[in-house]
C-alpha cells in the first residue's frame, strides 16, 4: 500500500518575491491581464491574493491583478528554509521512491536515484528505418525540486554523500 505523504508548511517563513510577467495578454482576454510563466505554481497562489485568473496553458498562465496592482508585481508567501527543505528532501530520500506532489503552495517533485541512457540513432541502410543503439548508461542522483522557475524555487541535489542547495527567486532578465 501507497504511503501517503504530507508536509506541514505552516513553520515556514514570509518571502517577498518579485513575479516576472512576460507582458500583457492578448486583447481577446481584457484590460489588465498579462501573461506568466510558472503555470503550476501561481494559478494557486495568486487567486488567494486577489487576482483572478483568466486563462491557463500548459507552459503559461493569463492573470490579471487586483485593482490599483502595476507592476512590478510583488508578493508575500510562506517558504521553507534551508534546513526544513533539506529536512523534505531527506524524508523522500530515505523513502527510496520518486514522488510528485505539492507542499505549501508550491509544486514539488522528487526524483530518485536512477539510471540515465544515452543513445545513438543510426539508419538501416537496407529498410530505411532508424535504430537506436545503447551508447551509455550513467547514474543520475536523487534531486528534489520544490516550486518553480519565475516565482521562487529550491533546489536539491545529492552529490558526494551530502547535498547541493540552491534557492531562486526574484529573476531579472
Amino acid at each position: 500500500m501507497e504511503q501517503n505523504l504530507s508536509f506541514d508548511a505552516k513553520d515556514w517563513h514570509d518571502k517577498e518575491i518579485t513575479i516576472r510577467h512576460y507582458g500583457r495578454g492578448p486583447k481577446k482576454m481584457g484590460e489588465g491581464v498579462y501573461k506568466f510563466g510558472a503555470a503550476l505554481s501561481l494559478p494557486v497562489i495568486l487567486p488567494k491574493r486577489g487576482w483572478t485568473l483568466v486563462n491557463k496553458a500548459r507552459s503559461y498562465v493569463y492573470l490579471k491583478p487586483p485593482e490599483g496592482v502595476k507592476p512590478p508585481f510583488i508578493i508575500n508567501v510562506k517558504v521553507p528554509n534551508e534546513e526544513q527543505a533539506k529536512a523534505i528532501f531527506s524524508t523522500l530520500y530515505e523513502r527510496g521512491k520518486t514522488w510528485a506532489g505539492q507542499i505549501g503552495e508550491w509544486p514539488a517533485i522528487y526524483l530518485h536515484n536512477h539510471q540515465g541512457r544515452a543513445y545513438i540513432l543510426e539508419n538501416d541502410l537496407q529498410t530505411g528505418s532508424t535504430l537506436e543503439k545503447l551508447a551509455s548508461t550513467f547514474d543520475i542522483p536523487a534531486s528534489l525540486s520544490l516550486g518553480e522557475y519565475g516565482a521562487w524555487k529550491v533546489s536539491i541535489v545529492a552529490r558526494n554523500g551530502g547535498v547541493d542547495y540552491s534557492e531562486y527567486s526574484n529573476w531579472t532578465d
